[in-house]
């Protein structure tokens, strides 16, 4: 949707869905207004509380990603470290064999979210053929803006955005600009049995900080 001529704005909606130890988020971008809410109608069937900021949905990814696809859009998992509602800090060690080959590839990106940045996402060979995304979070308006993207578009529109996220032509992703991983509050200090932060891990990882930067 473009506003004022020279504005490209991305309709996008945030969810989460079941996995096998619990649940995720995703992300899905539609390309008009009346996609999105023709999937909001789809979707509040499945929903327990429409009011909410970030919704469960009953339903499996596969479901999701058909109507998502049937209404133009596309969909990426959301923060995908964070241990609480991340893919990865929550529900798989891959994201290939947690949702199945099909799925996969029609899956473009992956957002890294704050517990994570390329260097950690590098590390899994299954993204090497996955865009990569640092997105500010809309539930948190005064720091949108922190975390962002560089886009290369052939032109002003949906379509090259969608392009961009799978490299078609000459749309790319270029570069992306979050927050520095030791910042998070999860970052080498959240324990999986007990679901807590440790503090002692905080205090060092605070510590190892200030060592850095200095």
């Amino acid at each position: 949707m473009i506003y004022k001529d020279n504005l490209l704005v991305i309709l996008g909606s945030e969810l989460e869905v079941n996995c096998n130890k619990g649940s995720y988020h995703i992300v899905a971008y539609f390309p008009s207004v009346d996609n999105i809410e023709r999937f909001s109608n789809y979707v509040s069937k499945y929903i327990k509380n429409i009011n909410l900021s970030s919704q469960k949905v009953n339903v499996d990814i596969l479901k999701i990603l058909q109507i998502v696809s049937k209404l133009n859009g596309i969909l990426i998992p959301a923060h995908i470290f964070t241990p609480f509602k991340g893919i990865y800090g929550r529900c798989t060690k891959s994201i290939k064999s947690l949702v199945g080959e099909y799925i996969f590839k029609e899956i473009p990106a992956v957002e890294l979210g704050l517990s994570g940045d390329t260097f950690l996402a590098s590390l899994i060979k299954e993204l090497d053929e996955k865009t990569l995304l640092s997105n500010s979070d809309a539930h948190s308006l005064p720091k949108i803006g922190r975390e962002y993207n560089v886009f290369k578009l052939e032109n002003l529109s949906y379509e090259s955005f969608v392009n961009s996220l799978f490299k078609k032509g000459n749309n790319r992703v270029l570069a992306n600009y979050g927050l520095n991983p030791k910042l998070g509050k999860y970052h080498r200090s959240y324990c999986l049995d007990c679901k807590k932060a440790s503090k002692k891990n905080l205090l060092l990882k605070n510590v190892i900080f200030q060592i850095h930067i200095m």
